[in-house]
């Protein structure tokens, strides 16, 4: 059964990641469609899967805010188009198509909006007699620092061309982009390491870069050890190693006892005391120390004249005993048993069984199997649970004596002598007690007779 819920463990396992795993990838095949709705969708989906790491959350939330971002830019774009805003239209198809390169639709709209910019076969230009002007680009700021929250800052766009680009964007940060500035947003930080990034803008010919630096979440000091409390006994000795658990390396140890010395390593130390000459208990402690983190061990030793504790022997098992109960057998199955082991393990038991059956059932024919036997014999003790035993003794048995001619009908007794061999399994006070029985063993070995019974201890 262990071992079932074992593997159904394992499977369900690898099911929720098969299934997160067929998710993502039709989330990043509908991403790459431009079906940003259908991406949200399937991203959702991976989120809602039990046992999904942290981590790998925090990149599908990436995912799913990036699709939200283009389908806002997707909808704005669609919805200046049909007003025949084609300048916007085009600005914002773009900043699409920066942001989802394999965007074929965002393309395909913009080749339109370039057409019905260009309708007069002509492209755009400036009124005659201007030149047309110098394409600049400058931000307000090349390099921008995020708190471990995250956050979101204004960037400053200067430029003289019509529209402006971002790439390269990290993934944990995420652009809101408008005509003369964006906003850049960052998500927290939950790593213990400063995270860096760059995002490239881009206007005409001109190009500039942003460094993005996010510092990392602190690391809370942690101490604490893997025993608090030592006891020594009067002779003194060694403790064994005591780990010491500190979110850094150094730590430091103070106000040991006199009785008592340290030997400090990197992540352990060992306390070593002295003799106790006296009577009396000692009783100590010391401080183990990092930063403003503090651990106390307690230190005790025992008295020099404590004594030691006694430990009562275990009882020898009893070697003479008497048993008396049962034994019967599938012939004659009533029957008692006494038993006797000497100290030596030699003894002796006896045992009287009988069938109890009538004349009048044997005349009748009610009762055909029947004897009486009364064995003795001597007992070897093998071990003091299991006792071997034979014996002998006399047994009769009734049967049918008829002569027609003689009008003679009637039951006789014949005698026999009987042989037996057998075990008993001695547990605490309890025999068990099983053998077997031959009859007429002058003659030949008939089929046997199997006994078995029970005895209890009385001696």
């Amino acid at each position: 059964m262990k071992y079932r819920f074992m593997l159904f463990i394992i499977v369900s396992l690898f099911s929720v990641q098969a299934l997160g795993q067929i998710a993502m990838e039709e989330g990043n095949t509908c991403f790459d469609k431009g079906d940003y709705a259908c991406a949200i969708k399937h991203y959702n989906a991976v989120l809602a899967l039990e046992g999904v790491k942290r981590e790998y959350k925090e990149s599908i939330k990436n995912k799913i805010q990036n699709a939200k971002e283009c389908l806002g830019l997707l909808d704005r774009a669609d919805e200046a188009f049909k007003a025949k805003k084609f300048t916007e239209a085009k600005q914002l198809y773009l900043d699409l198509k920066s942001k989802n390169p394999k965007d074929a639709n965002a393309q395909s709209q913009i080749n339109e909006c370039e057409a019905e910019l260009n309708k007069d076969g002509k492209p755009l230009s400036p009124p005659k007699g201007q030149t047309p002007p110098t394409a600049t680009l400058s931000v307000s700021s090349n390099s921008v620092l995020f708190s471990t929250d995250g956050g979101k800052q204004r960037i400053n766009v200067n430029t003289g061309a019509n529209s402006y680009s971002i790439t390269l964007i990290p993934s944990w940060c995420s652009i809101l982009k408008f005509e003369k500035y964006f906003d850049l947003s960052c998500t927290p930080n939950n790593t213990y390491e400063t995270r860096w990034g760059q995002l490239k803008v881009s206007a005409g010919d001109n190009e500039t870069k942003i460094t993005i630096e996010q510092k990392a979440t602190e690391k809370k000091e942690t101490l604490s050890v893997s025993k608090e409390n030592l006891t020594f006994p009067a002779s003194g000795g060694v403790s064994e190693r005591i780990k010491v658990y500190a979110s850094k390396n150094t730590y430091s140890v103070s106000d040991v006892p006199f009785w008592c010395s340290v030997e400090k390593q990197d992540d352990y130390f060992i306390v070593s005391c002295t003799v106790q000459k006296i009577a009396s208990l000692r009783s100590g402690w010391f401080r183990v120390t990092m930063g403003d983190k503090e651990v106390k061990i307690s230190v005790n030793q025992e008295g020099a004249d404590k004594p030691p504790t006694p430990v009562p022997p275990k009882p020898a098992p009893r070697l003479g005993y008497a048993h008396f109960g049962y034994e019967g057998g599938l012939i004659a199955p009533f029957g008692v048993r006494f038993d006797y082991m000497s100290k030596t393990g030699l003894g002796f038991f006896a045992n009287v069984r009988t069938s109890f059956a009538s004349s009048e059932a044997i005349l009748s024919g009610k009762t055909v199997k029947n004897k009486t036997e009364v064995i003795v014999g001597p007992t070897v003790r093998i071990s003091h649970w299991l006792i071997f035993n034979i014996g002998a003794g006399l047994g009769n048995y009734q049967s049918i004596l008829r002569n027609d001619y003689a009008s003679v009908f009637i039951v006789q007794k014949t005698q026999y002598l009987a042989a037996y061999g057998g075990i008993m399994l001695k547990i605490k006070k309890v025999g068990i007690v099983g053998g077997v029985s031959y009859i007429d063993i002058g003659n030949d070995f008939y089929k046997p007779e199997f006994t078995a019974g029970l005895t209890y201890q009385i001696k």
